[in-house]
């Protein structure tokens, strides 16, 4: 019993020192590579780091996020081409510091760096409710 208790203490704390990484960088898939084809890649790729570090799929509808945009090249630190499934891809990396100042310009909430790779919930089943509660949730009436 001793055991498996130190089992599972080593295995919760472990999760605590695995972060995770490439919160700045995506990956999407391209058809070819022409300008409004990779205008576009870039701008999906942005959003798809904007909602990874804000934690908000919403985000995507923020106004200014929307007019930043237009102006993606200047949050990118690095732009390159792969393959991912036998499918072109564009791979684009983000200046953290200037996607962290959008958000806050957006005022959107920013998840903390580093961040676990494994979070945990709690959910509570009686017999007149199921309640989540999580790490950054407040308690939640799931019925």
């Amino acid at each position: 019993m001793l055991r498996l208790l130190v089992l599972i203490s080593t295995l919760f704390l472990a999760s605590f020192t695995t972060f995770a990484s490439s919160l700045y960088n995506a990956e999407v898939m391209v058809e070819d590579s022409d300008a409004a084809t990779e205008l576009a890649a870039k701008q999906k790729a942005m959003l798809e780091v904007l909602v990874r570090v804000s934690g908000q799929s919403e985000i995507v509808d923020n106004p200014v996020v929307k007019k930043s945009l237009g102006s993606v090249d200047t949050f990118i630190s690095s732009v390159g081409y792969g393959e991912k499934n036998e499918q072109k891809t564009l791979v684009a990396g983000f200046e953290s510091s200037k996607i962290r100042a959008l958000l806050i310009q957006a005022d959107a909430t920013l998840w903390g760096e580093p961040r676990p790779y494994v979070l945990f919930w709690l959910i509570e089943d009686t017999l007149t409710a199921v309640r989540c509660f999580g790490s950054n949730l407040k308690t939640k009436k799931l019925l």
